[in-house]
């Protein structure tokens, strides 16, 4: 019977809190990019696109919205509000730290994200939370498409060494539990910042990391 010996975590949203603190930054760069939009049509766009890589953003903002800024010089865009964002404002989510410890010596742990590298390492540094990820994966690793698409996370499991069935990951938003469902992974869906339709495909939904190892137990007994 397969067993949980696996636990991969989003960051944004989940590791840290930094998924509400995008929204308004995100919507500040739409009204500059799509001034013809209405104040309600740019909060819908970046409802929509919320959870999306970056590169998976540039591709639907292009498609759907015409956007003719090429894509390096909207990376670099990103990159001044992101850095200070990560560096500056974010916050650690409660009791991940606990959580972690807690599972640090009995499950594979790893990080897979939506966001670039020279993201991801701000808030690892900054929070001192390095050693707890032996894999880490950004959307700079794939060569396909970002979450949805379940590409991030079979890439984890393979660098894990670790069969699909056997992790479990703990995501917030749409596209996150659906790459992990189709990854063939469990999902723990995480609500401390999120609405419950963010997550409603995962199978189990905690509001708290104090929640966390019950809801391991309760997949394994499930598998």
């Amino acid at each position: 019977m397969p067993q949980i010996k696996a636990v991969i975590f989003d960051m944004d949203g989940v590791i840290i809190d930094s998924q509400s603190r995008w929204m308004p930054l995100v919507q500040d760069m739409y009204r500059r990019l799509f001034p013809h939009l209405s104040e309600l049509e740019i909060l819908e766009l970046s409802e929509r696109i919320r959870g999306n890589s970056i590169l998976d953003e540039y591709g639907i903002l292009t498609r759907e919205q015409g956007l003719t800024m090429d894509q390096t010089a909207f990376l670099e865009m990103y990159d001044a509000g992101s850095l200070k964002l990560y560096s500056e404002e974010v916050e650690l989510s409660e009791h991940l730290i606990e959580f972690l410890d807690q599972i640090q010596g009995t499950h594979r742990i790893a990080l897979a994200s939506n966001s670039v590298h020279a993201w991801i390492d701000v808030p690892l540094r900054r929070f001192s939370l390095a050693h707890y990820f032996e894999v880490v994966v950004g959307a700079d690793d794939l060569k396909g498409s970002g979450k949805p698409s379940p590409e991030i996370y079979i890439q984890t499991a393979q660098k894990l060494g670790v069969a699909v069935q056997d992790c479990v990951v703990i995501e917030d938003s749409i596209p996150g539990v659906t790459a992990a469902k189709a990854a063939g992974m469990s999902c723990i869906g995480y609500i401390a910042r999120s609405s419950a339709d963010q997550v409603a495909s995962a199978d189990i939904v905690i509001s708290s990391f104090t929640e966390a190892t019950a809801a391991l137990a309760q997949l394994n007994k499930g598998n």
